[in-house]
This record gives C-alpha cells, sequence and structure tokens, in this order.
C-alpha cells in the first residue's frame, strides 16, 4: 500500500522499544476500569507503556488487556489513552486494524512525527508490519510500503 507514512518512515530509525508494565500507576487504574467498562468483565491482566505522543509533558498510555474481548486468534487489539490537562483520561480512536499476534514489546516509538504526534511501529524480524500515525484525531493502523 502506497502511503505518506510508508514513505515517511523509509529510513526512519525507531527511536524507542515500549516497555510495558503492570506496576501501579493511574494509567494502568485507567486502562483497567476503562476496559473492564467496554468488556462487561474485570480485565485484571492489563499492561500499559507511558509514553507523551503529543508532547505536551504528560505520560499518555498505550495499553493491552488479555482479556478475549480484546483478543482472538488474529491477536490483540491495543488502546490509546490520553492524559487530559484537567488530570482525566481521553480514549483514542485507532483507525485500521491493529489485530497482530504480537508480544507487547514488539511495539516501538519512532523518530517520526506526523500532524504533531508520535508514529508507532509494530516491529518484528526488523520490519515494520504496522504503523500507526495521527490523523484527524485519529491513529491509522496502516501496512507501509515494502521493498
Amino acid at each position: 500500500m502506497a502511503t505518506a507514512v510508508g514513505a515517511l518512515l523509509m529510513g526512519t530509525t525507531l527511536a524507542q522499544e515500549l516497555v510495558f508494565s503492570s506496576a501501579p500507576s493511574a494509567g494502568l487504574a485507567h486502562a483497567k476500569a476503562a476496559m473492564s467498562e467496554e468488556s462487561g468483565v474485570p480485565n485484571e491482566f492489563v499492561s500499559v507503556a507511558h509514553v507523551d505522543f503529543n508532547d505536551d509533558g504528560r505520560d499518555d498510555v498505550f495499553a493491552f488487556s488479555e482479556n478475549s474481548y480484546f483478543c482472538g486468534s488474529s491477536g490483540c487489539d491495543p488502546r490509546i489513552y490520553i492524559a487530559t490537562k484537567k488530570g482525566g483520561w481521553q480514549e483514542v480512536p485507532i483507525g485500521g486494524t491493529v489485530l497482530a499476534n504480537s508480544a507487547p514489546g514488539e511495539w516501538f516509538l519512532t523518530n517520526s512525527w506526523v500532524n504533531d504526534w508520535r508514529v508507532l511501529a509494530l516491529e518484528r524480524n526488523g520490519v515494520d508490519e504496522v504503523v500507526l500515525s495521527w490523523e484527524n484525531g485519529v491513529y491509522l493502523a496502516e501496512e507501509p510500503e515494502c521493498c
């Protein structure tokens, strides 16, 4: 698929592997509560990575749950929660297909920014498989151009 993001990422280096944890934090507490509400069952097995997606100085949350509501045979669907100025959280929609049989540790921040938001990449075996970039209030999932 020929995309602006695919072209942007050509030659881009991965800046930071996302480190996921279940250590107590406000972001984890929010992700557990929001994912429990969405699925209708308690979500105790949630891992989060704290990332400042929009360079506002606040840690946002990239979350995965092991609940079957979010995971299936094709993989798990993550959630992104942005920390607000008033101390709350706002879920950011993810457009496109992100389901991937991936360990959370295979997600990276890139050195690229699109519309003032960080670009993320799911990488396996040195190849970007899915790229999330910001457009019109949504993180869009795309498969970058290959070769």
